[in-house]
Parts: structure tokens; C-alpha cells; sequence
């Protein structure tokens, strides 16, 4: 009997299932034999597999050239990993769901067994994501009748430490907030029984990394997406708050194309007692700004605006300023160092389409090395890319990619 199934969410192949049967292996890869063929450059012709133990199915890497990762982690070669309905795999540009196959239950949504028990008004539907530090379910709220989110920060509900404390103060950071370009949080629970929760709206759609990967994103709609990522930053510079950790995963884009800034995890109040430990606050390295891979304590609201440049280039690239692999020692150097030092690959010879001046907008202002020549926070920088977008309209409004944000 089917029981679970991987569906492509992201990819060209996007909208193509493969059904998982328990005692049945599935090999995935570029060959035409394989049990689910996925096609692309960056998948090896026997890319990974899934098999099933008596504890349930388990997905590994066949020792594929670009790795195999699930909810974002690498997988070692060969070592099975369990997999559950709501993870993620990464296979060359492709991304896959685990999903329970619809009709293998009488009812609709699946009960999720190892969902955490938050209040009676949720009933927890699926697992969207997982963290270092707490888990992000999809969830219907009972009493208002509609979709949510809710990240649950993981271990015992008495647990204490930085983690926690973390946790507290973006539960209460961002209950603060209300903007149209920031995920909302309805609520912040501290149940005396349970751990720690924030309910949030349920963007349903993408990420701007997701969108980049797909395909070369239309010179208007990468601006756009970046002018709504600067109106979110410079909404929370109004109240003193850094993010940290802006980037193009970070930046979710709804279904009409409306993008929403989220996971304020390690979050800076310039004004609050540091809670930071070492390694703490780096945020992602590719997207992080040379005085934040030096220091995690020293950001400011310039290091925001590298975070809105590195996520820009990465729309107009579909690549990172800088890559590298920073699981290893060397990788972690070279990165570094590409970081402090080196300069990214232009951006004119890969998008002759640029506006004039966006190139070096990009790479010399918000990209600048010295935040003291960086625009003084994402304000300033707004105000550019709106100028950036209205260049595009007259080349742009005849193709449909325009929405209303390039005609304010």
C-alpha cells in the first residue's frame, strides 16, 4: 500500500510525484532506468535512494557529485536518514516534498504523530521546516478558521539557556511588528506545560532563493522583490532592531508575488543586553558582511543593507556573491577570505539587461567591503531601488512582469 510520496515543489520538473511503497527501494537520479528520473546538470545518474527499515522509510546520498540535503542539512554519503511527511530533499536544482499520499488515510489532513502538543485551539497538520533551534508546523486555527504557521522551539518545555532566551525575545520582537512585507505573528505563547510557540500567518507560495534557482528572474521582479525587503528592513531600523541573517531563504514570496521577511532568530535590539556567544549572529556566510563573518557583535543597520545587496545579486545571478562550502576547515577559510577580500563576479556580462548604474549600485554601494561606504541603512537604499524600478517600467510593462510596486 502507498503510503507517503515525494512530490517535486520546486524545479523544472515541479508538479511530478514518485509514490514510496513500504518494502519497495527507490533510486532517483539522471538515469533513464532509475525509479524516479530527475533531469539537470547538478543530479549524478544515481543521485540517491530511498529505502525502508522496520522504523519506517529513510532516504541516502549514493555518493552523488553535488550531495543530497534534507530540511537543508547535508547528507552523508550512504548513511540512511528517516524521513517524515513535511521534510525537504535538495537534489541538483530540484526540491522535493515528503508527503503522505492522498487517500492513503480516510481523512484529510494526515494526524501528524510526533507533532508537539501546543493548545487546543491548533490542530498541527504537517512539518514546513526545521532549525537549530525550533520547528515550524502548518497548523489550523479552530477558532478563526484558517491556515497558520507555528514554530515550535524544540526540547523540554522547563528547558533554560540562550536558546530559549533567543526564542523569548523573537516571540516578543516580533509581536511588536506589523508591516506588509514581515511574516505576522498573531501570537506568542508560554504555556506552563509545554515549549515555548509563536503562531504566524502561512505564506503559501515560495522563498526568493527558491525563485532565483528556478530560472533567471526578470530584471523588474528581482527589483521589486528587493524594494520589499528594504521597506521591511527599514521598518524594523525604525524601532532599532538588526536582523542578521538577511538573505534569500529568508525572503518569502507569496503567491501574488508579495515578498514577507521572516525568522528573526538571531535578531539584534541595538539597545538590549547581547546575548550572543561566540559563532552566534553570524547568519548565513554567503550573504553575511565582512565585519559580521569577523564579529558577530559588530552589526549595525549597514550590515541589514549588505544582506538586501547580497540577496539582490543573488536574484539578478541566481548565485551568491561569494560560494563556498563552509562545512569544512578549508572551505570555511576560502569563504572567508572571498568574503574580506575578493570581489564577486559581475554583474553586467551576466545581465546585459541591467538598468544603468544597477551594476555598480550593487556591487559598490550595497556590496561595499567598508560599511562606512555602504548607504547609511535601508531607507537610503530603498529610495535608489525605487528609482531602479521605475527605469524598468518602460521596458518592462509590456511583458507582464510588472506588478504595482514599480508603478507607487
Amino acid at each position: 500500500m502507498t503510503v507517503l510520496r515525494l512530490l517535486v515543489v520546486d524545479g523544472p520538473q515541479a508538479g511530478e510525484s514518485c509514490p514510496l511503497r513500504r518494502g519497495r527501494r527507490v533510486v532517483i537520479g539522471r538515469s533513464s532506468t532509475s525509479d524516479f528520473q530527475l533531469l539537470g546538470g547538478r543530479v549524478s545518474r544515481e543521485h540517491a535512494e530511498v529505502v525502508w527499515s522496520p522504523s519506517g522509510p529513510a532516504v541516502a546520498d549514493l555518493a552523488s557529485r553535488n550531495g543530497t540535503s534534507l530540511d537543508q542539512r547535508p547528507l552523508k554519503a550512504r548513511v540512511p536518514q528517516p524521513i517524515a511527511p513535511g521534510q525537504v530533499l535538495r537534489i541538483g536544482c530540484h526540491t522535493l516534498l515528503v508527503e503522505r499520499s492522498r487517500g492513503s488515510s480516510g481523512t484529510h489532513p494526515p494526524v501528524v504523530l510526533d507533532a508537539p502538543r501546543v493548545s487546543e485551539r491548533y490542530r498541527l497538520r504537517e512539518r514546513l521546516g526545521r532549525g537549530s533551534q525550533a520547528t515550524v508546523w502548518a497548523a489550523w486555527d479552530v477558532a478563526r478558521e484558517r491556515e497558520v504557521a507555528i514554530k515550535v522551539l524544540r526540547g523540554s518545555p522547563d528547558a533554560d539557556g540562550e536558546e530559549r532566551e533567543r526564542f523569548l525575545r523573537e516571540g516578543r520582537i516580533r509581536c511588536e511588528l506589523d508591516h506588509p512585507h514581515l511574516v505576522r505573528v498573531y501570537e506568542f505563547a508560554l504555556p506552563a506545560h509545554a515549549p515555548p510557540y509563536m503562531v504566524m500567518e502561512r505564506v503559501r507560495g515560495t522563498n526568493a532563493w527558491a525563485l532565483s534557482r528556478r530560472s533567471c528572474l526578470p530584471v523588474a521582479k528581482a527589483l521589486e522583490l528587493a524594494v520589499h525587503l528594504a521597506r521591511a528592513l527599514a521598518a524594523i531600523a525604525e524601532v532599532g532592531i538588526v536582523h542578521r541573517d538577511v538573505k534569500p531563504t529568508n525572503l518569502l514570496v507569496n503567491e501574488g508575488g508579495v515578498g514577507k521577511l521572516t525568522d528573526f532568530g538571531i535578531a539584534k535590539v541595538l539597545d538590549a543586553p547581547p546575548l550572543t556567544q561566540t559563532g552566534w549572529g553570524m547568519g548565513s556566510l554567503p550573504f553575511a558582511a565582512p565585519e559580521q563573518a569577523r564579529s558577530a557583535k559588530a552589526v549595525t543597520e549597514r550590515t541589514d543593507v549588505y544582506g538586501l545587496g547580497a540577496t539582490l545579486y543573488t536574484l539578478l545571478a541566481s548565485r551568491p556573491p561569494f560560494e563556498g562550502d563552509p562545512s569544512n576547515a578549508k572551505g570555511l577559510r576560502a569563504l572567508l577570505r572571498a568574503i574580506e577580500t575578493e570581489v564577486p563576479p559581475p554583474l553586467a556580462p551576466l545581465r546585459p539587461d541591467l538598468p544603468a548604474g544597477l551594476a555598480d549600485y550593487v556591487e559598490q554601494a550595497l556590496l561595499a567591503k567598508d560599511p562606512e561606504e555602504r548607504p547609511p541603512n535601508a531607507r537610503v537604499a530603498l529610495s535608489r531601488l525605487e528609482a531602479f524600478l521605475r527605469d524598468c517600467a518602460p521596458r518592462c510593462t509590456t511583458t507582464g512582469h510588472l506588478s504595482e510596486t514599480a508603478r507607487e
